[in-house]
């Protein structure tokens, strides 16, 4: 239900939001968007909260940025992420180490890690840290047999492989 409209937008500056949410590709500006769209007409942060599936602080933390800083401000991510468990010279130690020996899925890399440096990651964690230390992309996937979906059958497959 919409209740008044608040009209900070003009009506060229709607337009050209609406405009820019359809040329948009990442769902999460488009969502951003659409919040200043319907907050703009008059919706509440409980409604647009409930339409846009998002919770109602997060809302009001895009509401603050944009009022202080902007369209390009609610649409520029800034998280970079935590520091990593690992230590410089670990992060140095392990990148010579990957270097040296071959891997074929994060979860091996996983344990080397937990082994050596008594330190957890999640598969996440360690693909995140790979891209950080200057790997260009994650670590291969062990592979699938494309004539299988039997577990099994794939396992038998690497083990040939491995």
């Amino acid at each position: 239900m919409k209740r008044g409209s608040r009209d900070f937008l003009t009506s060229d500056e709607r337009e050209f939001y609406a405009k820019l949410h359809k040329k948009e590709k990442d769902g999460r500006k488009r969502d951003r968007i659409k919040f200043i769209i319907l907050l703009n007409d008059g919706y509440s942060y409980r409604e647009i909260a409930r339409i846009l599936l998002i919770e109602e602080q997060t809302l009001r933390n895009h509401w603050e940025s944009y009022k202080s800083d902007g369209l390009e401000s609610l649409l520029n991510f800034n998280y970079k992420g935590r520091c990593s468990k690992l230590s410089k010279s670990e992060q140095e130690e392990l990148e010579e180490y990957l270097s040296e020996n071959t891997y074929i899925t994060s979860y091996q890399i996983r344990n080397y890690i937990r082994e050596t440096y008594n330190k957890e990651y999640s598969k996440t964690g360690v693909i995140a840290l790979l891209l950080c230390a200057r790997y260009t992309s994650p670590p291969p996937r062990q592979m699938r047999s494309p004539l299988s979906k039997n577990k099994k059958h794939d396992n038998l497959v690497n083990s040939f492989l491995n």
